[in-house]
């Protein structure tokens, strides 16, 4: 009974967290596009904190829909996953402190290869061939499609 209440706390503390930080992007500016998108230094964060809003609210949904053995059966999370998470985060980290060197594209190709070798377990060739698909498909829609120049690294 505790874990569902400090579930549903927890929840409603990262919803206000949400609203909040939805709040504050109020005063960043909203401008037009070549593509007519009404984006800006706002957009982003904006849809950020709406996703994250409505991700906790299905966890809280969530508390009053799942039957309460179900919500008594659920653990902490396995080691194995921690550590997927503790990687993946530092993968994150990584790819900050090498952005203004290599620049966005090269930092993003290293972090989705590390994570789909490392914590996907694929082959190298399936693994290049994400990384290279997912850095292709950033480069459309910011550079081509929104017009937004992502950061060059060393080559600027």
């Amino acid at each position: 009974m505790k874990k569902k209440w400090a579930e549903r706390m927890f929840s409603l503390f990262l919803m206000v967290l949400a609203v909040s930080a939805y709040w504050q992007t109020l005063n960043l500016s909203v401008t037009e596009s070549k593509t007519g998108l009404l984006t800006g230094p706002a957009f982003f964060p904006q849809w950020l904190a709406i996703l994250f809003f409505i991700c906790c609210a299905i966890i809280f949904g969530k508390t009053y829909l799942q039957a309460e053995d179900v919500l008594l059966a659920q653990a902490f999370p396995a080691p194995r996953r921690l550590l997927k998470i503790f990687v993946f985060l530092a993968m994150i980290g990584l790819t900050v402190i090498l952005t203004p060197l290599i620049g966005w594209l090269g930092s993003q190709f290293i972090m989705v290869l590390v994570i789909e070798v490392a914590l996907e377990k694929r082959k190298w060739a399936s693994a290049v061939g994400i990384s290279l698909t997912a850095a292709v498909v950033v480069y459309a829609i910011f550079e081509l499609g929104l017009g937004v120049r992502l950061p060059r690294g060393f080559l600027d």
